[in-house]
């Protein structure tokens, strides 16, 4: 006769159901305090839970509650960021998968990533992401979505959750974020926060498949050069499309002693010219604006004044001025300065010297 009645589990015993020792129950909670209060099928039954037991105990209102297929939470508590990376990897069911992506980032604390799955949840994909060894065979559920992957790293550990590096945790949210104004922000916050190196963003995104990854690769070498925003972006664009050298984007311009002169939109080293947005000033921080300005002329730096608006509608008048400076700097001396890039990007404050 079948132990089981028609809602599944009526006609089970109670006793014993129930006949658990004290001692694996308590094994079972501290190995669930552990992984942030949750604990799977396979782990219970170890321990020494049957799995009738199990099975009642997972009904609703029961000591068990079913956060995935095979794990469940103990305790009334809902389970935290932590608890449900830990949930997610137990259902995976393989001891090197790891967290990936905007979760794993924000187990890393970048703030970035958590704004990002708030504002634009209706337009990427905000799943858990977990990657998992491509032989494994798991489908994605519920909060959690699955990879399969032949390029599995070597799992890092943040707030006690094995979690894929930050590089390549950063490639992965990319490979679901196409907006390059989307990524910009998330990758400017990792590598100022010196999380990571531009030069091991830049190796981990060569290893990957190039396919999905064309915007975030885009986005670690424009934010290395500091294009961080859309004023210094109209600037770049427009020296691009007039396929003139591109300068250095907002660094900060010390003189030979080390004294601050400014901080500008654009600096040219070779040629001593200097890029500042008129409408955009107070991004950069100038502080006392024209003296500060006068100060970097007198060393023999070239400022150029221009706007957003003139660098998008006519950016060959705009820049006419720089491609002058061009073809008049190889007669003058180069300006004596100390230029120090934003930090994490290429040359960052770490590795500043005479340019």
């Amino acid at each position: 006769m079948c132990p089981f009645d028609d809602d599944g589990f009526g006609s089970i015993p109670t006793d014993s159901v129930y006949s658990v020792p004290q001692a694996i129950d308590i094994a079972a909670a501290e190995l669930a305090a552990a992984q942030h209060g949750v604990i799977s099928t396979e782990q219970l039954v170890s321990l020494g839970v049957p799995e009738t037991t199990v099975v009642v105990r997972a009904r609703p209102g029961g000591d068990y509650q079913r956060v995935l297929p095979g794990v469940f939470r103990l305790g009334a508590c809902a389970p935290s960021a932590a608890g449900q990376a830990s949930a997610a990897l137990l259902y995976a069911g393989d001891p090197a998968a790891v967290v990936t992506g905007l979760a794993a980032l924000h187990l890393y604390g970048v703030s970035t990533a958590d704004r990002i799955a708030s504002q634009f949840s209706s337009e990427i994909d905000i799943r858990l992401h977990v990657l998992v060894p491509h032989h494994v065979r798991r489908e994605s559920h519920s909060y959690v979505r699955i990879e399969r992957t032949r390029y599995l790293p070597a799992a890092a550990t943040a707030r006690g959750v094995p979690v894929a590096p930050v590089a390549r945790a950063l490639i992965d949210a990319g490979r679901c974020i196409c907006d390059i104004g989307v990524l910009r922000p998330l990758v400017a916050e990792v590598l100022s926060r010196g999380l990571v190196a531009a030069s091991c963003l830049s190796e981990t995104a060569a290893t990957m498949p190039v396919r999905g990854s064309v915007a975030i690769r885009q986005a670690v070498d424009e934010v290395s050069l500091g294009v961080c925003d859309d004023s210094v972006e109209a600037l770049r664009d427009a020296v691009i499309h007039e396929q003139l050298p591109l300068p250095h984007f907002l660094p900060t311009l010390l003189d030979r002693r080390g004294c601050f002169l400014a901080r500008v939109h654009g600096y040219r080293a070779p040629e001593g010219v200097a890029f500042v947005l008129t409408d955009d000033i107070c991004a950069i921080d100038i502080e006392g604006s024209p003296a500060r300005l006068d100060d970097l002329r007198r060393t023999g730096v070239l400022v150029i004044n221009v706007t957003t608006a003139q660098l998008r509608d006519e950016p060959t008048v705009a820049l006419g001025p720089y491609r002058a400076a061009l073809i008049e700097s190889r007669g003058r001396p180069r300006p004596e300065l100390r230029i120090l890039r934003p930090a994490g990007g290429i040359g960052s404050r770490a590795n500043a010297g005479v340019v």
